[in-house]
């Protein structure tokens, strides 16, 4: 099994990517081969969750509405190779921010997903990969 981690805020903005993203994704599926990792709008969604001082279901909808408030916490944030070559992401999460929190909020976050019409409703499957990579 692989994993095939995405950001969903180009692919849920265009009606023709969003149609066949959702194609492929149910193909590969039913032929067991892939585990799709979404987040909406993308991974910074992840990263913020480590930070917040208590749950919001804010809603962003693409990178640059959240990087705002993310770079309130990590300040010379980018979303470049130079950046994550440089910054070793998860050390900075684990040290700065809260992990045992950002797991807790994503939770809510796909609760709430679940109940909801929004197609740009915020969630995060982050939490669910380093589960899984964890029991390894």
């Amino acid at each position: 099994m692989g994993f095939c981690v995405l950001d969903l805020d180009r692919i849920v903005a265009n009606a023709t990517e969003k149609r066949g993203y959702f194609a492929e994704k149910s193909k590969i599926k039913v032929n067991k081969g892939i585990e799709f990792i979404e987040t909406m709008p993308c991974v910074e969604l992840w990263f913020l969750l480590h930070f917040l001082d208590r749950y919001s279901a804010k809603a962003y909808v693409n990178y640059d509405q959240i990087s705002k408030p993310l770079k309130q916490h990590i300040t010379r944030y980018e979303k470049t190779s130079a950046f994550f070559k440089s910054n070793p992401i998860y050390e900075l999460l684990i040290t700065k921010g809260n992990l045992k929190q950002a797991d807790e909020f994503a939770r809510k976050l796909a609760i709430e997903k679940d109940d909801s019409d929004n197609p740009y409703f915020n969630f995060t499957d982050i939490n669910k990969l380093i589960k899984r990579l964890k029991n390894r």
